[in-house]
């Protein structure tokens, strides 16, 4: 799944109301739990927990990715979450939290984790989509507000040809 597949209105949840960090990421570890039953809230809060001690998902400008890889997660799955209030969300910028979108990806595939995130940053770059996401009204105007973020910067590069292979030639010059 790419963010902008989001189809399910389990998978938005607007004006999301918690009291901190750990309150948000139960919110979330349900509602993966609501839009895939496959999964098991606890072992998918705990995760997300789990990451959140390595260092904060809040990555500034309102924003929070929380993460996790998960065995028996199947494809990488989405949740999106506003609170237009704002959230203590422990974020590098010490700025509140609006906008939350929670990633699973499959244990054994870290490339697709890498992908997802590096997806959500992008397409959350920039202010007006951000802006956008946190006054939707509907969970379709939110996927719109995504949609039009996917234009922002390349697309993802296939992570395994990023650098040249270490025995090839460099022209001379």
């Amino acid at each position: 799944m790419r963010i902008e597949d989001i189809q399910d209105d389990q998978r938005i949840s607007l004006h999301l109301i918690a009291e901190g960090r750990q309150e948000a990421l139960q919110a979330v570890a349900k509602a993966f739990v609501e839009a895939d039953p496959s999964l098991d809230r606890e072992a998918v809060f705990e995760s997300l927990l789990a990451r959140e001690t390595v260092a904060t998902t809040g990555i500034g400008d309102g924003v929070a990715v929380p993460h996790a890889r998960l065995p028996g997660v199947r494809e990488t799955q989405f949740i999106v979450a506003t609170c237009p209030e704002g959230l203590d969300f422990e974020s590098v910028d010490g700025r509140p939290v609006n906008i939350l979108v929670g990633v699973l990806s499959p244990a054994d595939r870290p490339r697709e984790s890498i992908r997802a995130l590096s997806e959500v940053a992008r397409r959350l770059k920039d202010p007006a989509v951000r802006r956008d996401l946190v006054e939707a009204d509907t969970p379709a105007a939110a996927v719109r507000a995504l949609r039009r973020g996917k234009d922002q910067g390349a697309e993802p590069r296939d992570l395994g040809t990023a650098m040249p292979a270490p025995d090839s030639a460099m022209p001379s010059a």
